[in-house]
């Protein structure tokens, strides 16, 4: 498995086959959530299951036909040492993402925090129930993974009707995000016939985006006429932070591109932006501040006299 991945160059193509990608997601969401239920059904704690499947689904690039089955080798780890393995996974994204390393901390926070055995074992289960359904066959897919929204899935299905209603929350289905889309982007298609007539420093802004069910949609039809999202700046916010935490992992593996800005905040406080900004920064200045750290280590390391 490699780590975090970056976007690749975009080219005009056509569609895929209706439903493959969103099928195998689904799939995925399901197996998760019956996992998880049998392994506590109150309802609590659903940042595990959904850490792992984010974790599972950054895990990108096709495994060596000639080398041992990376699905196999992640579903023998014993549950120390899967915690072991997504401390590391989630250490480079952080690392590749730092833009976006303040809002994922609902979705890491649990694995430095003396994990308990149940939390752990909850984990493990999650984990070999993703892997079942085929999560790290998704995973490599990049199309298929810039498709839909398989974190928005799984939260929607572990959370219950009422704890749902209670949030105030509505998960936009696919075809409706993508239908909304193409006309919030009618505009900007119009004055972009052609991917060199684009115009520079477009914005596409969501105050209450969940896990990014329109921005996925508005990515799509971007990369259907030739254009790359990476292009624009994308402002986002969800006041759910594990729904933002999701919507930030969803903006790296839709190849958003770098000018990404997601809040957690009320989105009708018109100075969402302005903390998600610096939200952002800090993420980004933290990980500046932790390698000088690192590096003065080495240095001090490297400079003290042998023992005698």
């Amino acid at each position: 498995m490699s780590t975090p991945r970056s976007s690749r160059p975009v080219t005009p193509r056509g569609p895929r086959r209706p439903g493959d990608a969103s099928s195998h997601a689904w799939r995925i969401a399901e197996a998760v959530d019956v996992a998880w239920s049998r392994h506590h059904s109150t309802g609590t704690d659903l940042h595990i299951p959904v850490s792992v499947v984010a974790a599972l689904s950054l895990c990108g690039g096709r495994a060596d036909p000639d080398g041992p089955d990376p699905a196999q080798l992640v579903a023998r780890l014993d549950p120390a040492d899967l915690a072991r393995l997504l401390r590391g996974i989630w250490r480079a994204f952080v690392t590749t993402r730092p833009d976006l390393a303040v809002r994922v901390m609902p979705l890491i926070s649990w694995l430095h925090d003396n994990p308990s055995d149940w939390q752990l074992s909850g984990a493990h289960t999650a984990v070999r129930a993703a892997l079942r359904a085929g999560i790290l066959t998704f995973a490599a897919d990049i199309d298929q993974c810039r498709e839909t929204d398989l974190l928005g899935n799984l939260l929607q299905m572990l959370r219950s009707h009422r704890s749902k209603a209670g949030r105030g929350q509505f998960y936009t289905p696919q075809p409706v995000a993508e239908a909304l889309a193409l006309i919030n982007l009618g505009g900007l298609m119009a004055e972009a016939t052609k991917a060199t007539e684009r115009p520079p420093g477009q914005s596409i802004l969501d105050p209450a985006a969940g896990t990014g069910a329109l921005l996925c949609g508005a990515a799509r039809a971007l990369r259907q006429r030739g254009l790359d999202p990476a292009d624009h700046t994308w402002y986002a916010n969800d006041i759910d932070p594990l729904a933002a935490a999701c919507l930030a992992v969803n903006a790296h593996l839709w190849g958003l591109g770098p000018n990404v800005v997601i809040g957690c905040d009320d989105g009708l406080d018109p100075h969402w932006i302005d903390r998600a900004v610096q939200d952002r920064n800090d993420g980004i200045i933290g990980l500046q501040v932790a390698r000088q750290i690192v590096v003065l280590d080495m240095l001090t390391t490297a400079l003290e006299p042998p023992a005698a």
